[in-house]
């Protein structure tokens, strides 16, 4: 029959030479997959290191900031603070002299013709209140008016620096930004000047003392 001889060939020194000859067919087709896997491998890694690179390189979140800046900006933020607790203590300490004005006038059980001495002690009491808290508030704008606040709390003279300039302290804030916090002082303490005149009954704020 016709696969009677397969058997002794495999038996044989031909079957011996033919599985070996499959065997190294196998083994090279093997080592060609691997190398395949491989290099299919490092494609995909050079793919995902390159994603990772432009996630990397979009976005504001990867900009980094100098500590140099972040501390300029960090500082700069203060002084807008301070500035707004002067320009707030100063409102302050006129709404405290605008409280006691209201207590001037005495109205207690010993208001009715029973104890002037006493309703003039009260409201003399009230009054030095309102004048103390009114010296208050002058010494602080004196003292306060010398100060040049930027209104932008120092970002300008930060970007000069940034492009090169080295001097942004010089000419980096404008005059009106300068001057804002002395204007609302100025403006304050004109607000209880004029009222002064009113209380007092002055006709004209230039004619008020200035060793009250």
């Amino acid at each position: 029959m016709l696969f009677d001889g397969i058997p002794s060939f495999w038996e044989g020194a031909g079957g011996a030479f033919f599985l070996q000859k499959l065997y190294s067919i196998c083994w090279a087709k093997r080592n060609d997959w691997r190398e395949q896997e491989e290099n299919s491998q490092g494609l995909k890694n050079q793919w995902q290191m390159k994603l990772a690179q432009l996630r990397k390189a979009v976005g504001e979140g990867t900009r980094e900031v100098s500590w140099i800046w972040k501390e300029g900006r960090w500082w700069g933020e203060e002084v807008q603070l301070v500035a707004e607790e002067m320009c707030w203590c100063l409102v302050m300490l006129g709404f405290n002299a605008k409280e006691w004005e209201g207590q001037m006038e005495y109205t207690g059980v010993l208001a009715v013709d029973k104890d002037m001495a006493h309703v003039e002690g009260a409201c003399a009491y009230a009054l030095s209140q309102v004048q103390l808290y009114r010296n208050i508030a002058t010494g602080f704008h004196l003292v306060w008016k010398s100060l040049k606040v930027p209104k932008d709390g120092g970002r300008n003279n930060e970007k000069e620096d940034k492009d090169g300039d080295g001097d942004g302290d010089k000419d980096g804030v404008a005059k009106g930004d300068e001057a804002e916090i002395g204007d609302e002082l100025d403006r304050a303490l004109e607000d209880e000047e004029e009222h002064d005149a009113d209380v007092e009954g002055w006709d004209n704020v230039d004619n008020i003392p200035e060793n009250l």
